[in-house]
């Protein structure tokens, strides 16, 4: 879990696979106070590499006024500890099975929608959404793992739609290079499937990445940047967080938001962010018409070490407000155990911050892991409504 959770929260630190390998092979033959006596100073070996390797860097940074840490290098490592021990999140399969359609369920509604308008949620940042004859999948992430050599943060659930089940796709859309929105295993399934054109928009320096896996239409963008890929324009928007894969890459790559625009619908993806007082209003400037919003509402807790990367579920609602959506669905929870809140408390603090925000019932969306719902213009149309 650590390999993936750390990750997720600044890249650097967040990624000695040394440290999680060496830690997971001896907390089976140690005691948990010895096992934690070594991530402690594994952990601090961690820091002092990592700030040595980016001293002399220029990297990408995030606008003037972002949340930064409010936390001392003790809280780093007793939260890393804790991914380290499985402490910190009590949640079980069946929590996770409550908010997950069945396979049989999720194909039928998935192939039932195949000729209009959908977005189907499969996992974590990942959704596939068809507008008109384009197919757009975010974040690609279906791997049991996060992290390398299946070292990192662990799947609760298999995805309940697979690359196998996917309509050929036009379009792939990557926020940042950290490894449960990058994943390289994924990647090369997707591109064996669906062949090396599939056209690939993502923040500078990702290229690499995606080279590395066969794909050959591959467009980097800067913030506010705009691109057109047949029926839909997709625009390149700030994001409040961070990249990297190792001690030695620390935000070296660019991290994003999405606007996705089209006759049909439009549509704002947040990627992994942190909340600002004035981005998201910017951002409603540039992006106009939103639709829909995706925004994060999970891998918030400790507030001390997270807020600085991931909203919560209140800060959500408050992005979809700053951009005016006229609806709104939660993601990045369910699928990953990245941080220290139980399973299901976002989407619960998430369907009552709407409500507090006055989004009506039908505006809310709750979607379950799998389920498909019809995209279309002012209206909602859901299969699957949550009573939680």
């Amino acid at each position: 879990m650590l390999l993936g959770a750390l990750n997720e929260t600044d890249g650097a630190f967040f990624n000695s696979l040394d440290l999680w390998i060496i830690s997971k092979q001896m907390a089976s033959s140690m005691s948990k106070i010895k096992c934690l006596l070594l991530a402690v100073l594994l952990t601090t070996s961690t820091c002092t590499q990592m700030h040595a390797s980016c001293a002399d860097k220029k990297p990408f940074t995030n606008p003037k006024g972002s949340p930064t840490a409010r936390n001392s290098p003790a809280d780093w490592i007793f939260f890393g500890a804790r991914r380290i021990l499985g402490l910190g999140n009590s949640s079980s399969r069946n929590t996770i099975q409550a908010y997950a359609l069945d396979r049989d369920i999720a194909l039928a509604g998935f192939f039932q929608q195949r000729t209009v308008d959908t977005i189907t949620w499969i996992g974590h940042a990942t959704f596939l959404i068809k507008i008109g004859k384009i197919h757009i999948l975010t974040d690609p992430f279906f791997s049991n793992t996060a992290g390398k050599l299946g070292f990192g943060s662990k799947r609760y659930i298999p995805p309940p739609i697979n690359i196998e089940d996917l309509p050929q796709l036009d379009i792939i859309l990557c926020s940042h290079n950290h490894y449960d929105h990058l994943d390289i295993k994924s990647l090369k399934r997707i591109k064996k499937k669906f062949g090396a054109k599939v056209q690939v928009f993502c923040p500078l320096g990702l290229t690499k990445y995606f080279r590395q896996c066969g794909f050959t239409e591959v467009q980097e963008m800067r913030w506010y940047e705009e691109a057109n890929h047949k029926e839909v324009a997709i625009r390149c928007l700030p994001a409040i967080h961070n990249s990297g894969r190792s001690l030695f890459d620390k935000n070296k790559t660019l991290w994003c938001s999405f606007g996705i625009k089209s006759k049909a619908f439009d549509i704002y993806f947040s990627g992994d962010t942190a909340y600002h007082s004035t981005i998201f209003k910017e951002i409603k400037t540039s992006l106009g018409n939103c639709d829909l919003a995706i925004v994060g509402i999970g891998a918030y807790e400790p507030q001390e070490l997270l807020a600085q990367y991931h909203t919560n579920p209140e800060q959500a609602v408050r992005i979809a407000l700053d951009i005016n959506a006229k609806n709104i669905v939660g993601m990045h929870w369910g699928t990953l155990n990245l941080s220290d809140e139980p399973v299901d408390e976002p989407i619960k603090r998430f369907k009552q911050a709407a409500k507090t925000q006055n989004f009506t019932s039908n505006a809310i969306w709750l979607m379950k892991l799998g389920e498909t719902r019809l995209l279309q213009k002012d209206a909602l149309v859901p299969s699957i409504m949550l009573n939680k």
